[in-house]
């Protein structure tokens, strides 16, 4: 039986980064940049998280990448510029949308699928630009068992920030110089 809200619910989880991908950020986190956040491209839809919260939540994701010092909407010596490309909104018909389903949720398992990670668009000040994307689809399920579902390592009551920032981060490692290989 469901015992919490977060016990009812199973999410797909971003991949997680291998051990090569892992040690390159680590040595690109050595060399950290600044980013300023210059605003969501296009316009969040009615019915999205507006602008102000969609950059606020990819200030934090950047910012726990490691990969940088300052994330800001205002950094007139930012290294890289970032223009988030918002998610569109929850289904109105989706179960979140719907209040009743928490309870009925408890006996009856509902699924929907879900588009969930980023979209951004960084480019730093040679002008070299990366389309950063870990959107990805999947199922998510309220259900009293729901708890039953997470034992899958790519499934979590809640999504993972540690899995997506290093996703996100991986996928910004071409605005990195190289490490110069170390000496013996």
């Amino acid at each position: 039986m469901c015992l919490s809200a977060l016990g009812c619910a199973s999410v797909p989880l971003a991949p997680r980064v291998t051990g090569d991908e892992a040690g390159l950020l680590a040595a690109a986190a050595r060399t950290p940049k600044r980013a300023a956040i210059v605003g969501c491209v296009p316009a969040p839809l009615a019915g999205s998280e507006p602008c102000v919260v969609a950059t606020r939540r990819a200030t934090d994701l950047l910012r726990d990448t490691g990969l940088f010092s300052h994330v800001g909407a205002s950094l007139p010596d930012a290294d890289v510029t970032v223009q988030v490309h918002p998610q569109p909104g929850h289904d109105e018909d989706t179960p979140p949308s719907n209040p009743g389903s928490l309870v009925l949720s408890a006996f009856v398992p509902l699924w929907w699928s879900e588009t969930s990670g980023w979209r951004l668009s960084v480019r730093d000040r040679a002008g070299r630009e990366v389309e950063v994307d870990t959107r990805r689809d999947g199922t998510e399920v309220m259900w009293g068992l729901a708890a039953l579902l997470n034992v899958a390592p790519d499934r979590g009551f809640m999504p993972d920030v540690e899995r997506e920032a290093a996703q996100v981060g991986v996928q910004l490692l071409p605005l990195w110089p190289p490490s110069p290989p170390a000496e013996d």
